[in-house]
């Protein structure tokens, strides 16, 4: 197992089965844990190589959340994240998503709680 993966299950991450990948200059994704695309309430982790370069939650399913980046709005001003995650998901190949299911609301969406993970994560 890759040390960022062994990091990131220390903190109730899995693997989720999803793989993004660029084909001819476009991203697409090869699932290998159908179930695990339909979660909802969950924190993710894109990782590439042995780095977290995403970390965030989302109260949608894992899938159409990773659909944002997938195919973002051309009007950056409404989807600037989304089109720097997609610009990153281009460069980095492959990218692996881990994410941890949120059972507390008041887990969910809360930026502060996401960057001490992400920062206990990255010190470990």
């Amino acid at each position: 197992m890759v040390k960022i993966e062994k990091k990131l299950n220390k903190f109730g991450f899995a693997y989720s089965g999803m793989t993004v990948v660029r084909v001819k200059g476009r991203i697409d994704w090869k699932l290998d844990k159908v179930n695990v695309s339909k979660q909802k309430n969950v924190m993710y982790a894109l990782t590439y190589k042995n780095k977290v370069f995403y970390l965030c939650e989302t109260k949608r399913e894992l899938s159409k959340r990773l659909q944002g980046y997938k195919t973002p709005s051309k009007n950056k001003g409404q989807q600037s994240t989304n089109n720097k995650v997609h610009t990153h998901m281009l460069k980095y190949n492959p990218v692996k998503v881990f994410y941890k299911q949120i059972k507390e609301k008041e887990e969910l969406i809360n930026s502060n709680a996401t960057e001490r993970l992400l920062s206990e994560i990255m010190n470990r």
